[in-house]
């Protein structure tokens, strides 16, 4: 009796297992060839395993890919009660600064990117922020270039921090020239990437 029942517990759990791994291939389906077994199953069949993951047996890797997915599909409420449940994180704070970012509050955002750091998310907003305040977007820039710093990253990353801090600061003047003569300068230039992946200097129409 005590052996059937092992046995049977020992079958839950391999069954358990396994739906959980299957869950978590549904997941990630997007990235999984067509016809394979992660693209056939529901994805509401993955969300109902991890929400009673969540309930019974909360783990980080469980509240990451709740949160993850709530803020792909707009949820911001569920997204934000599942971040805040992880330890702090880089994967935490991306995921807070994504939804802040969600809401319009891209001061906080920033600050959660810093943080993380996520430098990709950090230049997109230097980028934005140039064409109407190329000042502001040098501070920013400046703090990005601390924080690389900060990390020990590889030299050509700060040295390309610098090189967007020298075009900033060279729009912020010229446009301050220009304001001082009434004219508004000229265009501000952005810092951007070519077609080859080089970083390129244009400017923003």
């Amino acid at each position: 009796m005590v052996r059937v029942i092992a046995s049977a517990a020992v079958a839950l759990v391999l069954v358990a297992f396994c739906a959980v791994q299957l869950a978590s291939d549904a997941f990630c389906a997007s990235a999984a060839a067509p016809g394979t077994l992660p693209t056939r199953v529901p994805i509401v069949v993955a969300l109902q395993i991890y929400r009673v993951l969540d309930r019974v047996a909360p783990a980080p890797y469980v509240e990451a890919t709740l949160a993850e997915y709530d803020a792909a599909h707009a949820n911001r409420t569920g997204a934000l009660r599942h971040a805040l449940r992880l330890p702090p994180t880089p994967i935490r704070n991306e995921l807070l600064g994504r939804i802040a970012l969600a809401r319009g509050d891209r001061v906080l955002a920033m600050e959660y990117f810093f943080v993380a750091p996520d430098i990709a998310a950090l230049q997109q907003y230097v980028l934005g922020l140039a064409r109407s305040d190329p000042t502001r977007a040098y501070d920013v820039e400046r703090r990005v270039r601390g924080r690389l710093r900060s990390l020990q990253t590889h030299p050509d990353a700060v040295a390309e921090a610098c090189w967007r801090m020298g075009i900033l600061a060279e729009a912020a003047s010229e446009r301050a020239a220009g304001a001082r003569r009434g004219g508004g300068g000229r265009a501000a230039p952005a810092v951007g990437k070519s077609a080859g992946g080089e970083y390129a200097r244009e400017q923003v129409k």
